[in-house]
Formats: structure tokens, sequence, C-alpha cells
């Protein structure tokens, strides 16, 4: 993926040391074409790079600063995990200067994802607690704070979805107590979620990206009568013939009531531009 730094304002994640900007699970998401149409003129608020070493982070960083220079923006609040490219940013554009990067369990909240700078990876976040009490709002409430913005777990956040729609149609008032059968339903939806936190995602979709000689990305929809939505992988080749394949991104919606009631051929269209 080209550098093309014209677009940003405010505040600039750079990830030095072997991050692999072309295989960033982040960058995929933020430069996607929803996010960041073509020739629009829209400006990030943030942005999450890398370069393969703490010399060419530098370099990019200098070229950003220059570029921004111009338009009389100064940018701030850099995180990184390279203590040596630390040194090189003034001290008042540094965010969380206090920050452990050798503790094993040190994390920074990165465009809404959770970023280990040990290991490189990220996690989802969702919320620390679960009320006792289950009632329509407390259901939407907790569903709302998993913040899983590449759809990585796609496949579990939609069954809550689906349990919303069910009390829409039951006319369940926001407050109200909730059916038994549901509350059980939702009960164990909610005990896995500890389990969703632990999972640790790489952020680069290979471990050697210098080694990758074709890269080619596959993209699959699927629709039923409750959901339907698209998914992209990438498939990349190395030099010695190795392949491998990762999740980029995926969606899930929850069918409309109108559509779930009709023939099936009716969703394949929403369920291909979902993304």
């Amino acid at each position: 993926m080209p550098h093309d730094e014209s677009h940003l304002r405010s505040a600039v994640l750079i990830v030095p040391g072997n991050s692999g900007d072309t295989t960033s699970r982040l960058i995929a998401y933020r430069l996607s074409p929803r996010s960041q149409p073509r020739n629009s003129g829209v400006l990030l608020r943030r942005r999450l790079s890398g370069s393969e070493t703490v010399e060419d982070a530098i370099r990019l960083r200098e070229q950003l600063c220059d570029r921004l220079c111009l338009a009389k923006m100064t940018l701030r609040k850099w995180r990184a995990n390279h203590t040596g490219f630390r040194e090189t940013i003034p001290d008042n554009f540094i965010e969380l200067e206090d920050l452990q990067l050798t503790s094993p369990g040190t994390s920074l909240k990165t465009l809404g994802l959770h970023w280990s700078i040990t290991n490189d990876s990220i996690h989802v976040a969702s919320p620390n607690t679960i009320p006792e009490k289950t009632t329509k709002r407390v259901i939407a409430s907790v569903v709302g704070k998993v913040f899983d913005i590449l759809g990585m777990y796609s496949p579990f956040t939609i069954l809550a979805k689906l349990l919303l729609r069910r009390l829409w149609q039951l006319k369940v008032s926001w407050d109200e107590l909730l059916p038994d059968n549901i509350v059980t339903e939702w009960k164990a939806w909610t005990s896995q979620l500890p389990s969703l936190m632990s999972q640790a995602i790489p952020r680069k979709y290979s471990p050697c990206p210098e080694l990758v000689t074709l890269t080619a990305l596959h993209s699959f929809s699927d629709a039923s009568k409750d959901a339907y939505g698209p998914v992209v992988y990438v498939r990349q080749l190395h030099r010695d013939w190795r392949i491998t394949t990762s999740l980029v991104i995926s969606k899930a919606r929850v069918a409309p009531l109108t559509a779930s009631q009709r023939l099936m051929p009716g969703l394949t269209q929403p369920s291909s531009c979902a993304g």
C-alpha cells in the first residue's frame, strides 16, 4: 500500500520495528473505501502506520511533519513500540510518556481496539462488567460496547443482535423484565465475553512480509433469513511457495423483518455490498 499522508490532520500513530505497513489490519480498515473515499478530501484524525526499520519510521515521521507544516498543522500524541523512535520526538508531542514498553501486559487503546505493544497484537474491546438485571436496554448497551471494528467476531456478535430483534418483535419495552428463555440465552452469550477479550489477533497478516511475492484478496458473501454479510480474506504466496491466508474484515447485518420474509435471493444483493 503506498504511503499517502496528505489527508492526515491531528494525530498519527507510528509503529516502527518490523510492523509491516502493507500487512496491517488496522490500516486495511482505516484506508478502506468507506472510511476514506478516494479524492474526497476527508481528513483522518488518527492513523496507525508502520515501517520495517526504525530508520524508515523516523524518515516517515519527518516527511509527515514537513508536509503538514506547509498547512500550519502540527502532529501530536505520538505513540510507538520502540524506544529509539520515541527518543526522536519532543516530550510534549508524546502521549503516555510513562509507558513501560517492556511490561508484558502493556496495551494501548488504538482506533477503538486494544493494541498490545509487546507482541504487536490487537484485542477487541468489550464491557468489563455485565449488569445483573436483564432488560432490553441492558442488552442494547452491552452489545454496543463490544467494539469489533474489523468484524473478527461477527458470528458471535450477530447472535446478540438477533436476540435484540426478537425483543422488538415481542414488543418488549426498554426496562421490562425479559422471559426466562431469553435471559438464559443472554447469560450464555455474556459468559463467552471474557474469552473474547483474551483472544489476541496478530496485527500483521504475515510474520515475514518481506518474503511475500504475491498477495490476493478474496471476497465472499452469503445471506439467510436472519442475517447477511460479506467477508474478505487475504491470500499470500511466499518465496518458499508457502501459502498463508488471513481474515481481513467481515460484516454481519441483521436481516430486516420485511426482507426476512421474502425469498433468499432477495438478500444476496445487500450481503455483497454490506461492507
